[in-house]
């Protein structure tokens, strides 16, 4: 598999949207064994940015551990307060995260007064994540990003290594697929909001 600089940068540029995150209602973490995404999400609570963070996640297929229950550990030892975090820890996938959690949000939140996400979640996952938030949520929500590198899949070098690569490549191939499926829907990039 040989991958130019070129093309990876091409490639980062699609799958990893990003638009500063500002106020929100809602932090929306994708299920993952990675523990960055609750510090970040606890982070964007405790500035204000956010009024509720939602966990999702089920057992994780490499660790074995639930995902939203870890975040939610680690959300506590923050003390992000236990009314403002919303968890949904049965889901396998990302369609499952947004479509599990929907009815955990309604249970707390009006999802017609959602006007605003921060989505939290690995870099080359922002676009699909985005996607599939955009197409279960209602319409009209501007979408922000925070997104992180895990274990060594760095925008930077990501393309150097099989392992890395392999990762990426897949959210960048099932992109495609997912949308002539009906599973996410089409996001437009602006510089102030995903649309």
């Amino acid at each position: 598999m040989s991958i130019s600089r070129k093309e990876a940068k091409n490639i980062n540029q699609f799958l990893g949207v990003e638009v500063r995150p500002k106020q929100a209602d809602l932090a929306f973490v994708f299920g993952t064994r990675h523990p960055e995404p609750a510090y970040i999400s606890a982070d964007l609570f405790k500035r204000g940015l956010v009024d509720y963070v939602v966990l999702t996640g089920g057992r994780n297929r490499v660790t074995g551990v639930n995902e939203a229950t870890e975040h939610l550990r680690i959300l506590m030892r923050e003390e992000i307060p236990r009314d403002r975090i919303i968890i949904e820890n049965e889901s396998t996938n990302t369609v499952e995260n947004v479509a599990f959690a929907l009815e955990k949000i309604a249970g707390t939140v009006d999802l017609r007064s959602i006007k605003s996400v921060i989505v939290v979640t690995k870099w080359y996952h922002c676009r699909r994540g985005i996607m599939t938030l955009k197409h279960y949520l209602p319409k009209g929500i501007r979408y922000f990003t925070k997104c992180y590198e895990p274990n060594g899949i760095r925008r930077s070098n990501w393309y150097l290594t099989e392992k890395s690569a392999k990762a990426v490549l897949k959210e960048w191939q099932c992109i495609p697929k997912y949308l002539s499926q009906g599973h996410i829907s089409e996001i437009q990039v602006r510089s102030s909001a995903i649309l």
